[in-house]
């Protein structure tokens, strides 16, 4: 037992539970409501948590060519969209390529309502090309 009176299972106890079909699973939304109405907890043996939402740590790097060899040497700033995108990591600038390290929570400059996220579905879905 635990020092919360839950008993802890072992992974192989799980993925047999799963394996059986009687795995007990819920969102990480509803066991916190359990939590808080004090329900029995001990007969979940999984918290799933997931979003869609574009977070602090979303981040993509994007390397591309940008312009023939040779065109310019070194890229100060650059945007898609219009939104910001930091030059780096490698300075390839003299092949005619841009590494660009682009934020999901970057904003546009432009329309605020579009950011990095929007950026990113957009490359995704053929709706922008680098």
């Amino acid at each position: 037992m635990s020092k919360s009176n839950v008993p802890l299972r072992s992974i192989e106890e799980i993925n047999s539970k799963i394996t059986a079909g009687e795995v007990t699973v819920c969102t990480a939304f509803e066991f916190c409501n359990m939590v808080r109405a004090h329900d029995d907890i001990k007969e979940v043996d999984v918290v799933t948590s997931g979003t869609k939402g574009i977070m602090s740590g979303t981040y993509a790097t994007l390397s591309f060519q940008a312009t023939a060899p040779n065109v310019f040497e070194t890229a100060q700033k650059a945007w898609l969209n219009d939104v910001p995108a930091f030059v780096g990591p490698c300075p390839n600038e003299r092949l005619g390529l841009l590494d660009l390290i682009v934020y999901g929570t970057a904003v546009s400059r432009s329309d605020t309502k579009y950011g990095g996220g929007h950026l990113f579905r957009d490359i995704v879905k053929g709706r922008y090309r680098l």
